[in-house]
């Protein structure tokens, strides 16, 4: 019994092949998995959002939410001595030392915490482009 060598068109494997039956269209490996799908319209590289503005955006977003922080904790500190030194009760000089320090020491960890998401979630973003 004679045989050929057959290569299969999508694996490019080569198999031997009986001369008496057919070629076949794929070898079974092929078979089974099905083939790639290849888009109808290109796929651009590079996302549109992570080009060179982006980076400008970014470091505008981060410095902003920062410095927003920094003024709040300076704001709060300076009503907190400022409440210090006036002729307040004590009782009530201790409650507005505390809700001042609180009123601006909150809502800054809320800003340094949104600038570390966002460095964070473009670094993920960066190293898993595809």
């Amino acid at each position: 019994m004679s045989t050929y060598k057959w290569a299969c068109p999508q694996c490019r494997r080569t198999f031997k092949v009986r001369s008496d039956r057919p070629a076949p269209g794929l070898c079974p490996d092929c078979e089974k998995t099905p083939a790639p799908v290849q888009p109808a319209f290109p796929v651009p590289s590079t996302p549109v959002w992570s080009r060179r503005k982006f980076h400008r955006a970014k470091q505008l977003v981060i410095g902003t939410l920062v410095f927003f922080g920094v003024v709040l904790i300076g704001v709060s500190i300076y009503l907190s001595v400022g409440f210090a030194r006036s002729e307040i009760q004590a009782e009530f000089k201790a409650g507005l030392i505390v809700l001042s320090l609180m009123a601006g020491i909150v809502p800054a960890t809320l800003f340094f915490a949104q600038a570390a998401m966002l460095m964070l979630l473009i670094q993920i973003e960066r190293n898993t482009k595809g």
